[in-house]
């Protein structure tokens, strides 16, 4: 864990880089992504991972579940970056 005190666009950024790592199934990037998180920022995450999870319903048949996992992953990872591009002199990985 760690001190740092994340701002909510980071925390927003950090949630987008676990759902991406997730996609692709990369649980090692996702450890990394949440071990450093405060246990405040840490609940933020997962709150909005369940959220979203909540609003998302994932095919039944397992060859368009693969196809979605990976356009999920592409549109997340695209959003991520899109984000960090708006925040000038940002030149921290999200992920």
């Amino acid at each position: 864990m760690s001190d740092e005190i994340l701002t909510p666009d980071e925390l927003h950024d950090r949630t987008l880089a676990i759902l991406a790592a997730a996609a692709e199934g990369r649980a090692d990037d996702i450890n990394e992504l949440l071990v450093t998180l405060p246990w405040h920022d840490l609940v933020t995450v997962v709150f909005g991972i369940a959220q979203l999870g909540a609003r998302i319903f994932a095919p039944s048949v397992p060859a368009m579940f693969e196809q979605t996992q990976t356009q999920a992953a592409d549109r997340l990872r695209a959003l991520l970056l899109e984000r960090q591009a708006e925040r000038p002199g940002d030149t921290r990985d999200g992920g």
